[in-house]
């Protein structure tokens, strides 16, 4: 089986740390073996004992490479608790002059020009996910996308961390012996 479409995704929660290895193959993921071990060194979503919340880390990825049979370098890794919270935030991008068609870079442009908006405290922004656009002045459009439009703008719901819990993880993920691809707020990796 190809590697290329392996990728890996963690929960290190205070209970447990679960590591799943898939495989993505066309629109399907399978999953190739996962592993649970106990967690030490965390509480509520936060790592509160670095060398034991490592120890666990490396239990897990170490169980989990036994049983699929393959490298884990790196992994996403969901994150919940009381140090995640959301904000709604709108964002604005004039295409020009005369309306044109709207493409995914255009899309992913405006989205990356929310995600620099200025959040509270020491957090920073994990997703910016669109809830609708506005083109011209035409609001409700889920998918702007081959639509034409001078002005884009979007409504989104802004999730955010604290640094201190994103640095946590990965720090410790890293001291683990992986690298961090992505932090994916939990119930959005669910779905």
């Amino acid at each position: 089986m190809p590697r290329d479409g392996v990728f890996t995704v963690m929960d290190v929660g205070t209970t447990k740390v679960c590591t799943i290895v898939c495989s993505r193959q066309g629109s399907k993921i399978m999953v190739l073996g996962s592993a649970v071990v106990p967690s030490k060194g965390v509480r509520r979503a936060q790592v509160v004992n670095v060398e034991e919340a490592v120890e666990s880390v490396q239990a897990s990825l170490e169980k989990a490479e036994r049983v699929t049979g393959v490298h884990i370098k790196s992994v996403r890794v969901g994150v919940t608790g009381s140090n995640v919270t959301c904000i709604n935030k709108q964002g604005m991008m004039v295409l020009g002059q005369i309306a044109r068609t709207i493409q995914s870079r255009d899309v992913d442009r405006l989205l990356q020009n929310v995600a620099t908006i200025r959040v509270p405290g020491k957090k920073e922004v994990l997703h910016v996910l669109p809830t609708s656009f506005i083109l011209d002045g035409q609001r409700g459009i889920r998918n702007p996308q081959g639509l034409h439009a001078a002005k884009l703008d979007v409504e989104a719901h802004v999730v955010i961390a604290s640094t201190s819990l994103v640095q946590g993880l990965t720090d410790c993920l890293g001291r683990a012996g992986v690298k961090v691809d992505g932090l994916v707020l939990e119930p959005l990796a669910d779905s």
